[in-house]
Formats: structure tokens, sequence, C-alpha cells
């Protein structure tokens, strides 16, 4: 039954949510790596190099790894990713061995980038595991990749060190040569506060998703996908057409229950943006910027996402910016809850979070080769003709 495949995205939740508790009783506001972080990260990276059919691209990038296979016209720009490719090539390794290398980089980078803030990873896995983040991240993994580590170097940001922050927009694209968009975002002013316009952001918001929704505005597709052309996405110009006119694709894009759940994630961010910065951006410039960026996302996904599946990729360098606040709102929930309706907001906003993994999960679960279900290599290893 598809409950069964759900309650596995529960467990890995539960489980990594228990170890970051613990960690956090006892090394509060310590940025101090206990067995619990150890475990923390060697969990996600263990279930993510074993695997089997989750994500897009999945079978692409098992052959990639396997067989050592590059893209030679940015051989010499993806340095990084190109050494792991060559290495796992030439020494024949499993392929679940080039998907534990990325793995662990992007769990090592959203601990670290955390810091002292350990408390956000313990919602962490909730809102991971129940809404598309996980997903994503063994779908896109080689972006996905550079993009956890932008949330560790966002610190530059707010610290103001031009050159460190260059120089790691740098080795991000290495991993994936479209991480050089993410040089503008350093002119973004540490101070610039949002989350205290509650309603000025919904309306922005809301204009983004009705525009989105427009059909005139499809005419700027063509400008759209010459853009992302232009950051290296032209070798996904066969698979989007296919992805396209995917029917379970297609549904995904249309207003059904998992984009309901994206944009309900969305104005909670917004709605509760006067509280959690009473709690905590206040007192954080990191968790400031971080909240930031989730509205640009939010406003930037719904806009593009019914016109060109294309320019999805470069706005997803924003999206983990998301996951953290959404995150952060979670705990600030939870640690309300004995105050007024809190309970039920805590319990409301995880039930629209896991909405989209439950529904993904129940509409794929007739197709055998369904990259929302977790499956292992342990039991798996039958490859689509």
């Amino acid at each position: 039954m598809f409950i069964f495949e759900i309650l596995i995205y529960v467990f890995f939740a539960y489980f990594m949510y228990s170890l970051a508790r613990r960690s956090d009783e006892l090394y509060p506001n310590e940025e101090v790596w206990d067995f619990n972080i150890i475990l923390y990260i060697a969990f996600f990276t263990i279930i993510s190099a074993i695997k089997y059919c989750v994500g897009g691209d999945y079978f692409s990038y098992a052959r990639i790894f396997e067989e050592g296979m590059i893209v030679e016209e940015r051989a010499d720009q993806e340095i990084i990713w190109n050494t792991i490719v060559e290495i796992s090539g030439n020494l024949h390794l499993h392929s679940g061995i080039g998907f534990g290398i990325c793995a662990f980089l992007q769990i090592y980078f959203l601990v670290k980038a955390c810091g002292d803030k350990k408390y956000l990873l313990i919602t962490l896995p909730v809102v991971m595991f129940g809404s598309r983040y996980f997903i994503d991240m063994e779908g896109a993994i080689r972006q996905m990749t550079a993009a956890c580590f932008f949330i560790w170097f966002s610190k530059f940001i707010v610290e103001r060190k031009l050159l460190k922050y260059v120089v790691c927009v740098f080795i991000a694209s290495c991993f994936h040569h479209s991480a050089l968009i993410l040089l503008p975002l350093y002119l973004i002013p540490p101070g610039f506060t949002l989350s205290d316009k509650p309603k000025m952001m919904t309306a922005i918001f809301l204009a983004c998703v009705m525009l989105g929704f427009t059909p005139q505005f499809n005419n700027v597709v063509p400008y759209i996908e010459n853009l992302a052309v232009l950051f290296g996405y032209s070798g996904y110009e066969s698979r989007v057409s296919v992805f396209l006119t995917d029917a379970s694709a297609q549904e995904a894009l249309s207003f059904g229950p998992m984009m309901l759940s994206y944009l309900l994630t969305a104005l909670a961010i917004i709605w509760f943006g006067p509280l959690i910065r009473r709690k905590y951006l206040a007192d954080s410039e990191l968790l400031n910027l971080w909240y930031n960026l989730s509205f640009v996302y939010a406003c930037a996904y719904f806009l593009i996402a019914n016109t060109s599946h294309f320019f999805i990729r470069p706005v997803q360098y924003l999206e983990f910016s998301q996951m953290m606040t959404a995150a952060l709102l979670l705990y600030t929930l939870i640690n309300e809850m004995q105050v007024g309706n809190y309970k039920y907001y805590a319990i409301g906003f995880i039930i629209v979070l896991w909405t989209n993994i439950s529904w993904d999960i129940m509409k794929n679960y007739e197709n055998p080769y369904n990259l929302s279900s977790y499956k292992t290599i342990l039991f798996n290893s039958k490859r689509p003709i």
C-alpha cells in the first residue's frame, strides 16, 4: 500500500529529528558535532547512496557515474563534478558511491550552514522529507549540491566578505557552472527586512501567482529559455520536452494538491513572518537573509512554473532558503504550542508540508518507475530499456 511508502519517509524524518533533538539538548546553541550529528549526516548519506529510482534523472546519473561520462563542452569548467565522475568511471565504482558523495556534500553543507542554530536541524528533516526538497535533492543532483553549498556560503553576504563569496561561487560553478548566476546576490543589503511586511508580501506573492497562470505571460517563454541555455541548461532540452508531455508531470505543474502545498507553505512563511522575526530573525542577519530569499524564490517559482520548466532550474538555487525558513517556522510553532491556537497551526503546517510527498506517492503508485517512492538497490536493479 502507498501508506507504507509514506511511512518510510516518516521514519526517515523521525529518526533524524530524534538525533538532532538529542544533540541540541546536550549542546544547545553550540556548533558541536557530537555522535548524534555525525549519525545524522551518515544516515542521510547512506539512504541516498543506496536509493533506487528516486528523483528525476536517476538512471542518467547512475550511468554517468558508472561509465565516467562527462560533458566535453564544459570539461574545463565543471572540474569538481568531472573529477568525481572520471574517478568513479575509471575505478568502475558502483553508482551508489557517486550518489553517496553528493549526498554527503549536500547534508554536510546544510548542517554546517546551521552553525550554532542547531535547533534548525530538529525540524529540517520534517520539512525536507515532507515537501519537495528531498526529491529535488535526489533529482537535480549537481545543481542541488551547489545550492546546498550556497546556503552555507551565503553567510559571506551578511558578513560583507566579497572575496570569499566570489571564491565560493566559483567553486560552486566547478560543480555546476550555472552557479555563476549567484554572483549578483551579494548586492542584497544584509539589513533589509521583509518579514514585518506580511500584507505587502502577500499582495506581491499573489500577484506573481496570478500572473504565472495568465496565458499571455507565456509570450516570454522563448526569452526565458534563451536565458536558461546561456547558463548551461541546453542539455535539458530534449528531457524537458519529454517531461512536459508526460501526464504526471503536467499534473505536478497544474494547480493540484502538490501546487497547493507549495502555495500554502509560502503563504504560511509570509503570514507568520512577524512571529519568527520577533523570535529569531531580529537577532540573526543570516536567518533574515534566508527569509528574504525564500520570498524571492516563492514569487519566482509561481511566476514561471507554468510557463517553462526550463527556467525552474536556475530559480532552484534559492529553494533551500525556503526549506530552512520553513524549518524555522515549524520549530517556532512547535515551541509556541502551549499558547493560543499555535498547536493547531503547527499541526496544520505539517499537514500542508506532507501533502506534497503523500500526493506524489499516491498518484504515481502504480508506476513501476515512479520517482517519489523510496526504493533501494538492495531489492532493485532493473533499468528501463
